[in-house]
């Protein structure tokens, strides 16, 4: 009977400790961690070119792979540029498979430039050609666009609704930030006849 008796406190005691100790513990490793990675013990964030051999080179290519996957599903005119952000061809360089070898340009695909379709039904359109154009053209057809993206955005708001500007091949250089409201709803902005039209600034 006293044998019994002394058992049952330790059986407690081990139960208490079983439940007790280890959220302690944890709760004490989780407040020391952020405290390491201050003091540079931890480093708490993974490099994409991590030092050879601390991260098995398979790992590397396949992460590689599955997130070209994904962000091509979402955006299929810049699997080529996410290829080479990924640096796909450094780090799956074996190039027996297809996924290791670069993908071929999106404009192969035809996803870029992009093919829109016209607008509906537009009041006015407006053209706009870096490099042929000129603001003092009135921009209502292509052979005779303006010069610069601000200046169709004033004509657009001063002309009638909805009206669509065109953005003709080439780079078009912005010099100063241009702020779109409520009085730009009803106009639409696209590059040109599935041209090649980039803002830059």
């Amino acid at each position: 009977m006293a044998n019994a008796e002394r058992a049952r406190p330790q059986r407690r005691t081990q139960a208490v400790a079983g439940v007790g100790v280890t959220p302690v513990l944890t709760t004490i490793l989780l407040a020391l961690l952020p405290l390491a990675t201050l003091l540079g013990g931890v480093d708490a964030q993974y490099s994409p070119d991590p030092p050879a051999g601390t991260v098995p080179t398979s790992f590397l290519c396949a992460w590689r792979q599955y997130a070209l996957e994904y962000g091509s599903s979402l955006r299929p005119d810049v699997h080529d540029y996410l290829s080479d952000a990924l640096q796909l061809e450094h780090f799956c360089s074996s190039g027996s498979e297809d996924k290791a070898r670069r993908p071929a340009h999106a404009r192969e695909s035809g996803a870029f430039p992009p093919r829109l379709p016209s607008p509906g039904s537009v009041e006015a359109s407006y053209y706009v050609s870096w490099s042929g154009g000129s603001d003092s053209n009135s921009g209502t057809d292509a052979q005779h666009p303006v010069h610069s993206v601000a200046h169709a955005v004033q004509l657009s708001r001063a002309g009638k609704k909805p009206a669509v500007v065109y953005l003709m091949e080439g780079t078009h250089y912005v010099r100063e930030t241009i702020q779109l409201g409520a009085a730009d709803s009803e106009v639409t902005f696209q590059n040109y006849g599935g041209a090649e039209a980039w803002l830059s600034g």
